[in-house]
């Protein structure tokens, strides 16, 4: 456990002390309640989770994150939101004029208390590209 005596989060303030980092945040896949318990303890000053148009589920975490003055950090939206870099035609024609990417990260970004998505392909993807150099 991340909060337990002299755990994992007692060695990130002590690096913090030092100087060596700024700010303590966690990730997590964990489920709305123990994000919230993590939120509330008042330990963190970022949180890394996973929300977005089709998988609203945390966002009671982001709004007690949002209260404390966290940051928070969108996990994957356009991967775990439904590859929507190969959306299906029936998703394409749902969120025209926009594309699905567009759409969904309008969405998340439409909310103040949201400040940050990770947008990129998956690793797999940019590795295949970047193996066929004459397509840059």
């Amino acid at each position: 456990m991340v909060l337990k005596k002299n755990g994992c989060l007692a060695a990130a303030r002590r690096l913090q002390k030092e100087g060596r980092v700024r700010f303590v945040g966690f990730s997590t896949h964990a489920t709305t309640d123990i994000i919230l318990e993590a939120v509330q303890s008042g330990e963190f000053d970022y949180i890394n989770v996973h929300w977005y148009f089709v998988n609203d589920l945390n966002w009671a975490a982001i709004v007690a994150a949002h209260h404390l003055d966290m940051g928070v950090f969108i996990i994957s939206p356009n991967d775990k939101g439904g590859k929507l870099y190969e959306p299906s035609p029936k998703i394409v024609e749902l969120c025209a004029p926009l594309s699905p990417m567009q759409f969904n990260d309008l969405y998340c970004l439409a909310r103040p208390q949201v400040h940050t998505l990770s947008c990129g392909r998956p690793v797999r993807r940019i590795r295949r590209t970047c193996s066929r150099p004459g397509i840059l």
